[in-house]
């Protein structure tokens, strides 16, 4: 973890593999971004496989579409290369979950369930503030749309439906959060947004790294998306959770099938749920997902 003043602001999960280091899902706090802390938690690490583990080679991978990500690993050094191959004797994971969540070429016991410090230490505030909303006698309500570029422009037409539909003698706020990516081109490719904002006085799009996330799941009391991880991270915040029926969606069928989440087609579907107060919805453990940060069984692994 890399930290300042106090605060965790950037932190990277890591392997070591027969005289090589992989370093892997590099993540920087949403406020923290742009001010290169990416980088430096990526050097920090490269000095860290250097001295510990007198790694002679380090590999990290990192999606095509990441174009500043891949600019700032060839800064610091590194060359892309097509492929290699290559997979860890032991995966940590951030819950129970996420053993099953895809098929791993290795035994389960080498699947560890170790926690997400990242999100359990800066969750730490808003969680209060998620109580004090499961606890509140009913008042305005919150709908959050958790945005992806591949799924905007239908998310973005669900949500203008939906502000258009639902009965007005409610009183819901909608909040529309944009992925990074759509920030400075949903006015271009998302007319529903535009119009949504021109026609609602309770409708807000999201188009900066502030409010931060958390603090939108925690006031929030339903989310809408589709196979974004975030939807995860804002069930940690009792958002009642739908996922819109899309190419992709298959990724959360379990939870689906669980009744943990709704799958709707379109926003009549999402109304008629939103509309019923006695919705069911399948309690669950939370450390199912992302269980309490472990530090001992990453000192542990790390010693080996």
């Amino acid at each position: 973890r890399l930290q300042n003043e106090g605060k965790t602001v950037a932190c990277a999960s890591v392997a070591i593999e027969k005289g090589f280091g992989l370093l892997s899902h590099v993540v920087v706090d949403e406020t923290c971004r742009g001010k290169g802390y990416g980088k430096q938690a990526a050097c920090a690490f490269i000095g860290y496989f250097k001295e510990k583990h007198n790694a002679d080679k380090l590999y990290i991978s990192v999606s095509l579409k990441n174009t500043v990500a891949r600019k700032m690993y060839a800064s610091i050094g590194f060359e892309e290369i097509k492929e290699i191959e290559y997979f860890p004797d032991k995966i940590l994971s951030f819950g129970d979950y996420w053993k099953n969540a895809c098929p791993f070429p290795i035994d389960n016991e080498n699947i560890i369930s170790m926690g997400f410090p990242y999100f359990e230490e800066n969750s730490k505030t808003y969680m209060k503030i998620a109580e004090k909303k499961d606890n509140e006698q009913i008042g305005q309500q919150q709908i959050l749309f958790i945005s992806q570029g591949v799924i905007g422009k239908y998310l973005s037409k669900l949500a203008y439906e939906t502000a258009s539909n639902i009965n007005e003698s409610q009183n819901y706020n909608f909040i529309y959060k944009l992925h990074p990516g759509e920030y400075g081109t949903w006015r271009e490719n998302y007319d529903y947004l535009t119009k949504a904002v021109d026609e609602f006085d309770n409708f807000t799009v999201i188009d900066k790294s502030e409010p931060p996330l958390y603090e939108l799941f925690a006031e929030s009391h339903y989310q809408i998306g589709a196979f974004s991880t975030a939807i995860y991270e804002g069930l940690a915040f009792n958002c009642k959770t739908f996922i819109i029926d899309v190419p992709g969606v298959e990724y959360l069928d379990d939870l689906i099938d669980k009744d943990i989440v709704k799958k709707v087609k379109n926003s009549e579907e999402l109304i008629n749920y939103i509309n019923n107060e006695n919705i069911s919805i399948q309690e669950y453990d939370k450390d199912y997902f992302f269980k309490n940060f472990d530090e001992t069984i990453f000192k542990n692994i790390l010693s080996d």
